[in-house]
């Protein structure tokens, strides 16, 4: 949603989509063979031929949105096309095909055993609906920007995400077996949480007028890729050498323990990408 919104109205042309596919592919390769080091050496795991792992697989399962991004910059030129040449009634009209086909489809087939509708709307996969979506909100925002919003968003955001969370807790006990159906990217809880969330911290961020909090917040954002390919590689270290494991959720209570190690992580892997941005020859691991 967020390349969506900050890329989808700009000129795209094969030189540029290539160079924004070497920006994140780069990084990807060198992780990846840090990852498949680690597992490697570290772990004594069998990981076979490195350029076969990078290519067909993944060296570590979070890479995947990786591959993701890189699919969006080939078939961006299309997206592009489509954005910027199409009417805010055919927007909508692709966003609702794509909504019912990509997500509450989907996710009827999975709890109930069948569609909301026999019509096939699958022609809109569930990632480029995601692109269309952020850019269709980013612009909207720009003449809606009442501090209402701010609070339906975030009610509506609350709601979708104590959902996810009560119902997720709820069908182990009716189905004796666990599912991630109502928290996966195509559940229409998760769409609306993202939407919602989505507004709200646009609308949010607006109004901080607290410098330190604008520059913490900034600091992040100018950091989040690398984080994101490296944070894995903490959890990693502290689950082999920290003899960290689940146990201890029920010693301090998951509404503990998982927010801790999530800001935790984010700190760490905050500061971990700090470093390797400083050294030119490591910038490449992380470009900003």
């Amino acid at each position: 949603m967020a390349t969506g919104a900050v890329i989808l109205d700009r000129p795209t042309s094969l030189l540029s989509s290539l160079k924004r596919i070497a920006r994140v592919g780069v990084p990807l390769v060198l992780w990846s063979c840090i990852y498949l080091a680690w597992y490697q050496f570290a772990l004594d795991a069998k990981v076979g031929n490195w350029l076969l792992a990078i290519l067909l697989n993944r060296a570590a399962a979070h890479l995947w949105f990786v591959y993701a991004i890189i699919g969006l910059y080939i078939f961006l030129p299309v997206l592009a096309v489509f954005y910027t040449q199409s009417t805010a009634g055919q927007k909508a009209i692709f966003l609702a095909a794509w909504f019912i086909g990509a997500s509450l489809n989907q996710f009827s087939s999975r709890v109930f055993g069948h569609p909301i509708i026999a019509i096939d709307l699958s022609y809109a996969p569930l990632y480029s609906g995601y692109v269309i979506l952020g850019a269709v909100l980013y612009r909207w925002l720009e003449n809606h920007r009442d501090r209402h919003w701010m609070l339906i968003s975030c009610t509506l955001a609350l709601i979708a995400l104590c959902a996810a969370i009560r119902l997720t807790w709820a069908w182990p006990v009716s189905h004796r077996s666990t599912s991630t159906v109502f928290f996966d990217y195509q559940s229409p809880l998760t769409v609306v949480a993202a939407i919602a969330l989505f507004v709200a911290l646009q609308l949010m961020f607006d109004r901080v007028a607290i410098s330190w909090i604008r520059s913490t917040v900034s600091f992040f954002a100018r950091r989040t890729f690398g984080i994101y390919l490296s944070h894995f590689l903490l959890f990693q270290f502290y689950f082999t050498y920290a003899k960290g494991d689940f146990l201890y959720i029920d010693q301090i209570g998951a509404w503990i323990w998982f927010p801790g190690a999530t800001i935790g992580a984010l700190i760490l892997s905050g500061a971990l990408v700090w470093t390797i941005q400083k050294v030119p020859v490591l910038k490449m691991l992380s470009p900003d």
